[in-house]
């Protein structure tokens, strides 16, 4: 997901109650409106209505792409680190321009040295996969710290998972704990599950494990349904029946609309 400006900083309160307008506009779904005035703040120099009318027009057709990627490297050349960052999402998924994963890392890094926590995961994750860079563990290792200091639950999910697994970094499992259980996403609560799971682990805990998977699994994070349909079957084998056949369905749906979307 790219960033989405809420609010504009700009210095001019006439800049900053037609960005409001706008959102509720868009909010309204009155988008023609909304686009006239971003555009007029976009001739002010307002960064914030740079990105978010280039966030708008990423989700049209190959030319509205190409326009969004332009708004995106406007906003960037004044500083905006979300610019940055959503110019770095283009390049590394071909948005509007052709994929280039070096471009991507980047525009990545750019917006993580100006603190963008989103950006300092991305250029984790091209790290850990070797992405437009060569292979780092211990570099993207570098970067989860700093997105999960910063308040991004998913750094501090993939902070967890390799401190968990010893990637990068030495094998810490009170560390992993820590970020997972402060992500709470559903990825992390089944890793943490799978964590205190482990009956060498200080602080495992099988009740509070099962209470994380069937939270994980709830929201339809399929890993989660999988393992604790292992768990519980000898208990309650129709649970665990249902839960791999939603598990199944869920992975299903997604493998149609990838191949939709490579058609």
């Amino acid at each position: 997901m790219m960033d989405s400006p809420s609010a504009s900083n700009h210095r001019d309160p006439e800049v900053k109650a037609r960005f409001s307008q706008a959102l509720s506009l868009m909010e309204s779904d009155r988008w023609s409106e909304a686009e006239g005035y971003l555009l007029e703040n976009c001739r002010s120099g307002c960064s914030d209505s740079m990105v978010l009318l280039g966030n708008q027009l990423s989700n049209g057709d190959y030319e509205d792409k190409r326009k969004a990627l332009g708004w995106f490297l406007e906003a960037a050349e004044t500083g905006d680190s979300s610019g940055m960052r959503n110019a770095g999402y283009c390049y590394a998924l071909g948005i509007g321009c052709e994929n280039d994963k070096g471009e991507a890392v980047r525009w990545y890094r750019m917006s993580a040295e100006r603190g963008n926590a989103k950006a300092q995961c991305n250029l984790g994750v091209m790290y850990a996969y070797g992405n437009g860079v060569e292979k780092d563990e211990a570099e993207a290792a570098h970067w989860y710290l700093k997105s999960s200091e910063n308040g991004y639950s998913r750094g501090q999910t993939n902070l967890g998972v390799l401190l968990l697994e010893g990637r990068g970094v030495e094998i810490d499992k009170v560390g992993a704990e820590k970020w997972l259980r402060m992500s709470g996403t559903p990825r992390a609560n089944y890793y943490l599950a799978r964590l205190l799971l482990d009956p060498y682990y200080g602080n495992a805990d099988r009740i509070e494990a099962l209470s994380l998977l069937r939270s994980s699994s709830s929201q339809g994070y399929t890993k989660a349904m999988m393992l604790l349909s292992e768990l519980i079957s000898d208990e309650d084998g129709d649970e665990s029946e249902r839960l791999l056949e939603e598990a199944e369905g869920i992975k299903n749906n997604r493998r149609r609309r990838r191949r939709k979307t490579e058609d």
